[in-house]
């Protein structure tokens, strides 16, 4: 069953309006119940069967007003306390199916609205014999300034395991590298059930593509320019230890200047790139297409501490940084830009590995084919 951001939402209404339109129809229904008790009351007194003095009062005299009216009002507050507890129990059934239609079509909701969208101008490609690296982060703990401590993080799932697979579904050979080596840290949160990709689920049963994962090879044992495509992985990881590595902007040049490894990431991943020099000692991404995640994304998060930020080390290193932006949040935007020699393809964030990936395989396809 396929769902867009419109029928999502009208379901979402049809949830508000069983909270809201049910309780209204109790109260319409409690305002209404004295009238008929007062009719009951008035042919109880044509009838004899209530007191003489209701009986004997006069209907224009001002008195037998007020005690009518003090009759009705007084049988419509004893109806109503006694409506009360059902109205308030059909708002809390009203709230709980509503959050239970929310929480069902949560990853829907947020896919509608662009969370980890589908790639329709995707290609298959052959590429067999090619080979693509995968670069991540070393570093698992998203820790302030100073601190060794915090909550666990790493590489985002689906910024890894979305170009892994769209490599290896071309039938290229896939190597993963950190840069120390050792087991990758995975930030726990990319996993939630609302956002976790298909990739990701393929990952959780892949054991092959979990070892790698398990005893990753640091990038001081690769050689970059034995492979045809490298990506770097995002993540709140890369902001302590992508930028900050020097043997990873020497690794990047040394691609660079080989003329054959096209190179590309999605949001922290662009860290990987503002440290490089070029031959005149320059960054090398200077005057270059290129993006990141937008700072606008990580306001969102409300995390402002970690070290380097893509957008402000891009700009600094003289990039001609571009990135979308989304009415709701950065969250939902996305875009892949290729800068003008061909060598860099970056995407804005999580959002982007499909269209990133695709681009980079496109860019050595065509190579190929001269």
């Amino acid at each position: 069953m396929q769902f867009n951001l419109r029928s999502t939402i009208a379901l979402f209404v049809c949830g508000l309006l069983l909270v809201f339109a049910a309780p209204s129809g109790t109260l319409a229904r409690a305002a209404t119940k004295p009238v008929a008790t007062t009719e009951v009351l008035t042919v109880g007194v044509l009838s004899g069967a209530v007191p003489d003095s209701y009986a004997d009062t006069d209907p224009h005299n001002e008195g037998s007003i007020a005690s009518d009216s003090s009759i009705k009002l007084s049988t419509l507050s004893t109806n109503f306390t006694e409506t009360l507890p059902i109205i308030f129990g059909t708002i809390a059934v009203g709230l709980i199916v509503t959050a239970a239609i929310v929480a069902i079509l949560l990853p829907k909701i947020l896919n509608a609205m662009g969370l980890h969208p589908d790639y329709d101008a995707g290609q298959k490609y052959n590429l067999r014999g090619k080979k693509a690296l995968v670069v991540t982060t070393s570093h698992g703990v998203l820790s302030k300034p100073g601190e060794t401590t915090g909550k666990p993080t790493g590489v985002f799932g689906s910024e890894m395991t979305v170009p892994y697979y769209e490599f290896l579904d071309a039938g290229m050979q896939v190597d993963l590298a950190s840069i120390k080596g050792g087991e990758v840290p995975i930030d726990p949160n990319s996993f939630r059930y609302f956002i976790i990709s298909d990739q990701d689920k393929r990952f959780l049963k892949d054991s092959a593509f979990q070892g790698k994962i398990k005893n990753s090879p640091s990038i001081d044992d690769i050689d970059f320019t034995d492979y045809d495509l490298i990506f770097f992985v995002g993540g709140w990881g890369p902001s302590y230890d992508f930028a900050q590595s020097k043997r990873l902007a020497e690794r990047v040049s040394a691609a660079y200047y080989a003329g054959t490894p096209i190179m590309g990431s999605v949001c922290h991943g662009a860290l990987a790139f503002v440290s490089a020099k070029d031959a005149a000692g320059k960054p090398l991404v200077a005057g270059r297409k290129m993006t990141g995640v937008t700072q606008g994304q990580l306001d969102f998060f409300g995390i402002k501490f970690t070290p380097k930020h893509p957008e402000a080390e891009l700009k600094k290193a003289g990039a001609d940084y571009r990135a979308n932006h989304h009415l709701v949040a950065d969250i939902f935007a996305t875009v892949t830009v290729v800068d003008h020699e061909q060598r860099f393809v970056t995407g804005q964030n999580q959002n982007s590995g499909h269209e990133t990936a695709q681009k980079m395989m496109e860019l050595l396809s065509q190579r190929s084919a001269k």
